[in-house]
């Protein structure tokens, strides 16, 4: 996915438009103060230091707490720290403030790791009815897909998963995508088609993760079906 602040994830210098945002939604005094915060938290942030880049942005809230990009910085950075309350509501408070359904998608997957399906089942609704970018809406597939072969519900899987056209250069959302839709089609029964669709993975990566599972799952299927 693209998120807003993917400069902020880069470790970028924070571009204008974000820094006159810090300044008009900061404390009286405080936006230099948030600015420098930030720009730590992305530093620490683009080199996987995701909990010292939490509390970075932590500060940079105290300074400007009414900033969508810092709400933003602090969601996905709980969230790689599985800080999941945090994360939950801070990218809830992001998509409020925005109206951007960008990160659905992990909302969806801390909603599985609290445990919470009707609140799953409540927010991919939001991403049926909501206006996405393709690569956000397939991440969102990806996780829901996902969330539905773990509850033994395979059929349902493929229906949200299965890829449409499969092109000759898929983005990265696109090969997980189609790689959820084949362990799908390997839960309904039609290994054929996971074959054909684990083959088109291959041919665009052939080091993609979870390809060896795939292949053990077909093998079990088709084991099954002799």
């Amino acid at each position: 996915m693209t998120p807003r602040g993917d400069f902020v994830f880069k470790g970028h210098e924070l571009p204008k438009w974000v820094k006159e945002e810090l300044r008009r939604t900061a404390k009286r005094g405080a936006g230099d103060a948030a600015i420098v915060a930030l720009t730590k938290a992305a530093a620490h942030f683009a080199a996987g230091r995701h909990s010292q880049a939490l509390t970075e942005a932590r500060n940079a809230k105290r300074h400007a707490p009414q900033s969508p990009t810092i709400m933003e910085t602090i969601g996905i950075a709980a969230y790689r720290s599985e800080m999941w309350d945090e994360a939950l509501r801070e990218l809830k408070a992001f998509r409020r403030r925005t109206g951007e359904g960008t990160h659905l998608a992990i909302e969806m997957d801390i909603l599985r790791a609290l445990g919470r399906d009707s609140d799953v089942e409540k927010t991919f609704a939001l991403v049926r009815t909501g206006e996405m970018d393709a690569a956000a809406r397939s991440e969102a597939k990806v996780v829901y897909a996902s969330y539905l072969l773990d509850h033994g519900r395979p059929r349902e899987a493929w229906a949200v998963a299965k890829p449409g056209k499969m092109g000759e250069s898929p983005s990265e959302a696109a090969l997980r995508q189609w790689y959820v839709a084949a362990r799908a089609a390997v839960g309904a029964g039609d290994t054929e088609t996971a074959i054909k669709i684990g083959q088109r993975i291959r041919k665009n990566d052939k080091a993609f993760p979870g390809l060896e599972l795939l292949d053990q799952e077909i093998a079990a299927s088709a084991n099954t079906a002799t």
